[in-house]
């Protein structure tokens, strides 16, 4: 790979500024040398961020996915990467597509994307595999997730320490109550 630049070599100066414009133009290059080809593609340091309302369903949910797409082979490659989710998983989509991935990765070369998930799991754990494909390769990164909408199980703790509570006093009242006939 490499570029073909013409470039202006005199300099005009900018309107109203003492800055100096310098005009060029460039062309990519690509030329293939003799030898074999290894194409090779990894997906690297996937990591989940979750942000989900404190109780479901009572907002937005919109998490990020961070991963690095790296080209480990010596041919330019035209990836497209996609997202699935395994385990136990409550909402969000099993399967989805990314949109916002380069159209070439050159050899040797590593891109940090970030993905936007408006439709991410409100809850469950698992794991989330980021699948790269191109020509006849393949790499994929897996990152494992617990969601747990905290507010939403602290108050369905307190429900159920209270219920317990509850029924330990009257299990209490009822032995005192049988006690006190006998």
């Amino acid at each position: 790979m490499g570029a073909l630049v013409a470039v202006d070599t005199r300099v005009q100066p900018a309107d109203g500024s003492h800055l100096g414009v310098q005009r060029g133009v460039g062309a990519r290059i690509y030329l293939r040398v003799e030898g074999p080809r290894h194409p090779g593609l990894a997906v690297e340091d996937v990591r989940f961020t979750a942000r989900s309302p404190q109780i479901p369903w009572t907002g937005t949910r919109e998490s990020t996915l961070a991963y690095t797409l790296h080209n480990t082979g010596n041919v330019k490659l035209a990836p497209r990467v996609s997202l699935g989710a395994s385990g136990v998983v409550v909402g969000g989509p099993g399967e989805r597509r990314f949109a916002n991935v380069p159209a070439e990765l050159l050899p040797a070369q590593k891109v940090r994307l970030t993905e936007t998930w408006a439709g991410a799991p409100i809850a469950g754990r698992g794991r989330l595999t980021v699948t790269a494909t191109a020509d006849s390769v393949r790499g994929s990164g897996t990152v494992g997730f617990l969601e747990v909408p905290w507010l939403f199980a602290g108050c369905l703790a307190l429900l159920s320490a209270a219920w317990l509570l509850l029924r330990r006093r009257r299990m209490a009242a009822r032995a005192a109550g049988t006690g006190a006939r006998g």
